[in-house]
């Protein structure tokens, strides 16, 4: 059995945000704490309400005095009843999310007229690891009670567009290996924010194994998808980018908002259906060029990774004739365990096959991520399969396959989130021995998501597959992504793309 024939080549990542609900909650009413502290910090104060209650309080440090020490007598009262007496303070508030007690100052959006009501906040920042600085690339952010999203990019950055109007907005930040981030947005300080996130170890004694052997936890996995995906077509908003690279320089850059009218997953045979909201194409190309690389139905290829509505042999019953599986480890993802399974391609097979790790939440056995690539051994045996046209004068041959692709629950079912590939080549001319390296980069981010909203795009609006994106120009638009939620271009493109902005073309507006 050969390789299954791709058309695809990159993905992307989203960032999803969540609105903070209102601070009184039942389930606040349903523990009580009893506690007696005398010239205590608030932080003690809080743990101790932790320890009795299994909540976890999440707050930035700038909103509470650490010099403040307070002297409490507490006996059997709920958690809302503890925190009123003990916070005593009208502009901090709080409020439920999963197991975390968010505390917040309260902020009013501002004033908005009846004739601005769409007006939009930009949040800025960059996600960090909170010991070493590093940035975190393809973070999750997300806000409360809401399906929008984005991502951070390769650096860490991110740009997160939300309704003026929204009160109090908490920011969800997920990673994979890291304890959840919430976040509450001031909005008058809403700008290069530092978001820092904490490495989550995970101990023996919170881990009960269900399976052991990989096969069955692969086999389980792919016998709950009709369970755990969404189970109807919907709507579905992204952001999508491309861009070729020859050595380290730019190339072509594509960028472009979409909504999709997406199957069911338990749809195979429908197709999704895209339209392109407005996008926009830069070349940095030149008639000295010998070699122009375009990428095919880049849309459609980043599309086609959503590897459970279009399964690879990797997710089909019958894995075990071309994979060896192997139990890696157990990680944090969005506060769940997580089992993370490898799979290689066995030696006796011949045919190009893929290699990498899934990773399933323990349990509710869903495919949340996976990592994987085209068998690096024998991915030249296939060479031929990524080229739609290539000059006869031109020796070419793939460096690598890579692929990224992660799941997102909204409305209690999983969906993609977001999915990132890139494939590296080399070309030389056949007389000539000096060679270059040229790198194809996809990705798609999910920014919205709704089950209700029936879209009806026109076979006139409809996205065509076989479409080549760079090749479309339109007049150019200063403001053009002033609204929409996109992955920040990281500083070497943001730097190639200046140098190129002369030549920016304009893709369509369906507005």
């Amino acid at each position: 059995m050969a390789i299954p024939r791709l058309n695809i080549f990159l993905l992307i990542q989203i960032l999803s945000l969540f609105i903070l609900g209102p601070k009184l909650s039942a389930q606040l009413s349903d523990k009580t704490v009893t506690i007696q502290a005398h010239n205590k910090s608030l932080a003690y104060i809080f743990n101790e309400i932790s320890l009795q209650t299994g909540y976890l309080f999440t707050y930035n440090s700038g909103i509470i005095d650490k010099k403040v020490h307070k002297t409490i007598k507490i006996e059997g009262l709920s958690i809302e009843e503890a925190l009123d007496s003990i916070l005593q303070q009208p502009e901090l508030a709080y409020v439920l999310i999963d197991k975390n007690i968010v505390i917040y100052k309260e902020s009013k959006p501002p004033d908005i007229s009846a004739k601005s009501k769409n007006t939009i906040i930009t949040i800025t920042g960059k996600v960090v690891d909170i010991k070493n600085k590093n940035p975190l690339e393809f973070a999750s952010i997300t806000l409360n009670n809401s399906n929008k999203g984005t991502l951070s990019n390769l650096q860490g950055e991110f740009r997160f567009s939300i309704p003026a109007d929204i009160e109090n907005p908490v920011l969800v930040v997920s990673m994979m290996g890291y304890d959840n981030l919430l976040y509450a947005i001031n909005m008058e300080s809403a700008k290069d924010l530092e978001l820092m996130m904490t490495p989550r170890i995970i101990s023996l004694q919170e881990v009960i194994i269900r399976y052991h052997n990989p096969e069955l936890i692969l086999n389980e996995c792919i016998k709950r998808i009709p369970e755990n995906y969404i189970s109807q077509s919907f709507f579905m908003e992204a952001y999508f980018r491309e861009f070729t690279l020859k050595d380290k320089e730019i190339m072509t850059f594509s960028e472009a908002t979409l909504e999709i009218d997406k199957p069911s997953y338990a749809n195979h045979i429908a197709q999704d259906k895209v339209r392109i909201v407005k996008g926009r194409k830069i070349s940095n190309v030149n008639k000295g060029d010998s070699i122009l690389i375009k990428i095919k139905s880049g849309i459609y290829s980043a599309l086609e990774l959503d590897i459970i509505r279009n399964p690879i042999d990797f997710l089909l019953t019958d894995f075990s004739r071309y994979y060896d599986l192997h139990f890696a480890d157990i990680i944090s993802y969005k506060d769940k365990l997580v089992y993370v399974i490898q799979f290689k391609q066995k030696q006796s097979i011949n045919e190009v096959h893929f290699q990498g790790q899934l990773y399933i939440d323990i349990n509710e056995m869903a495919l949340l991520a996976a990592d994987f690539e085209i068998n690096p051994s024998l991915i030249g045996k296939e060479s031929s399969m990524f080229f739609v046209k290539k000059n006869r004068n031109l020796k070419g041959r793939p460096l690598y396959a890579k692929y990224h692709i992660e799941y997102r629950k909204s409305e209690g079912k999983y969906h993609l989130n977001m999915a990132h590939g890139e494939v590296a080549f080399k070309f030389r001319k056949k007389s000539k021995w000096v060679s270059n390296v040229h790198k194809i980069v996809i990705e798609l981010a999910v920014t919205d998501i709704d089950l209700e909203k029936d879209l009806s795009i026109s076979r006139k609006e409809l996205l065509k597959q076989g479409v080549i994106l760079s090749d479309e120009f339109f007049p150019a638009d200063p403001l053009f992504w002033s609204e929409y939620n996109i992955i920040v271009p990281e500083k070497e493109l943001e730097e190639a793309v200046m140098r190129m902005g002369e030549n920016w073309g304009m893709i369509g507006d369906g507005g």
